[in-house]
């Protein structure tokens, strides 16, 4: 038996562009000169971005003044392996950006973090049921739940 994981800190899930290609990555790679967040919805990239903004200061700090030309990410890289136990969205006792202690609770299906569908919302012209959606990836959820 092999525990579910989804580690941020090595699992590419955030889309964007590397030197003008599309390409996936994880958080550490986030950091990689050339790569540049586009998920393709503006809020999801600011969450990103301030999730991305919120390690920085945890690696080296709030900065009095940032040079973006004078950034070096190997600290915050170093911090993030450091702390990579904090990134796993499936840690059963430390998940990602949830709270363990709910487990056992009502669950909603993951529909509920769809922003087009339709549930509870007239707004949306939507036909599929909660029931309907198909199982989403684990990165995919995640920036649902940043966004």
């Amino acid at each position: 038996f092999r525990p579910v994981s989804f580690n941020l800190v090595v699992e590419p899930f955030l889309p964007g562009l590397r030197d003008g290609a599309t390409a996936s990555a994880s958080l550490v790679g986030a950091f990689t000169p050339g790569f540049t967040v586009a998920t393709g919805d503006p809020l999801t990239d600011h969450a990103v971005h301030r999730l991305l903004t919120a390690i920085t200061y945890a690696a080296l700090g709030a900065p009095a003044e940032f040079a973006p030309e004078r950034f070096d990410p190997e600290p915050v890289c170093d911090w993030l392996t450091a702390h990579r136990d904090h990134f796993d969205v499936f840690d059963p006792d430390r998940p990602f950006a949830q709270d363990a202690t709910l487990a056992g609770a009502p669950v909603s299906p993951v529909g509920v973090l769809d922003p087009v569908a339709a549930k509870d919302r007239p707004l949306f012209m939507d036909v599929r049921t909660m029931a309907d959606l198909p199982p989403i990836p684990a990165g995919v959820a995640v920036l649902r739940l940043l966004g």
